[in-house]
């Protein structure tokens, strides 16, 4: 709710308390949707020697960061108060937060500290999104449809050139944009906009490239219009009343709205009308794709006996749990998971509450 810092002595809470959490409700949504589609979810996911390791690491590595992302918003607060009071003058911009935070509260030698933990935690991140960037380029773009007769060498050079695309990219997005706020709306939505079909690929096997595709654009233009880049092109346009409806942050829910629905309607039409064409997903390519899903790390020679062509097969076992308890695991995990969920909201309800 809180949107602006006016002056030294006055800031304004815009968003009443039922808004606020149908915001919060909307961005989890998209998400748990969008999560799957991003390059480097793979990477993280696939980095354990089981299964089991990789589903522990990923979900409690992000509930670690949910921890940080409570100091994060204290942090916020606490400069709030600072500049209500009087102690600090007015922030021209929200994003000037952080860094007053680290010149007015850190004691002198941790200010050179804090800068390092940032520029560490930039750079894995970076180079994750780098290389997932640069290989989708090289590999799914160039080596697959562009070219598919290129050399390992003139791939790997298309790679290193996307490696420093992505960055480039990425910093001019940064000066398009208002602030980092916005820039997360953006995110969630693009990343939302192929996380449908990703989840309709894993758990409807009917969905096909027709549907897919159809989904994708369908929301995409609705995006378009309604959202941010609408906004944009309304200068051009003036006359109409709906470019850029939603494209402030806080329409956030009703963009989502507009377009979330219809391209799950449009994805199962269009899935059917590409079964009555013929054009369906390759039966056994979709059954090698579900036997992968479905076979733990370890059993790669059960993969092998059915006909899936393993790329890599690992010496390590199969966590017991995984392949005696396969329900317990993945029941159980979901309501460990859920628990820790709800201790963490609990925790910044009361934090919230100190001094109230």
């Amino acid at each position: 709710g809180l949107h602006e810092l006016v002056s030294a002595d006055k800031f304004t809470l815009h968003a009443p308390a039922e808004t606020t959490i149908l915001w919060i409700v909307v961005v989890s949504v998209m998400m748990l949707i969008g999560i799957v589609s991003q390059p480097h979810i793979m990477e993280v996911c696939s980095t354990g020697k089981t299964e089991f390791e990789g589903r522990v690491g990923f979900t409690y590595g992000n509930f670690i960061k949910r921890f940080c992302a409570m100091g994060w918003a204290f942090t916020g607060l606490i400069i709030v108060a600072m500049v209500a009071s009087g102690q600090l003058p007015a922030l021209g911009k929200r994003e000037e937060a952080f860094g007053t935070a680290i010149r007015v509260l850190l004691p002198q030698g941790m200010t050179g500290l804090m800068f390092a933990a940032i520029l560490a935690a930039q750079m894995s991140t970076l180079s994750a999104f780098m290389v997932a960037g640069s290989a989708l380029l090289s590999r799914n773009l160039y080596g697959r449809y562009l070219k598919p007769s290129a050399s390992d060498q003139q791939v790997l050079r298309v790679g290193r050139w996307g490696g420093l695309l992505v960055p480039a990219l990425g910093l001019i997005f940064a000066f398009m944009v208002e602030g980092v706020a916005e820039g997360l709306t953006w995110f969630w939505a693009v990343s939302s906009l192929t996380g449908v079909f990703m989840w309709f690929g894993v758990l409807w096997k009917r969905t096909n490239a027709v549907g897919a595709w159809a989904s994708f654009l369908v929301m995409t233009v609705i995006w378009v219009v309604l959202g941010p880049i609408g906004a944009r092109l309304q200068g051009l346009f003036p006359s109409e009343q709906l470019l850029g409806l939603y494209a402030d942050k806080t329409q956030l829910p009703y963009l989502v709205f507009s377009y979330l629905p219809a391209g799950v309607a449009v994805l199962v039409v269009g899935s059917l009308l590409g079964s009555v064409l013929g054009r369906d997903t390759d039966p056994e390519a979709l059954r090698q794709f579900h036997l992968l899903l479905k076979t733990p790390v370890g059993r790669e020679e059960e993969l092998t006996k059915q006909g899936v062509n393993v790329v890599y097969a690992g010496s390590t076992q199969p966590h017991p749990w995984e392949t005696k308890h396969p329900a317990a695991v993945n029941v159980g995990g979901f309501l460990i998971g859920l628990a820790f969920a709800l201790i963490i909201l609990g925790i910044v309800w009361l934090l919230a509450r100190i001094g109230a």
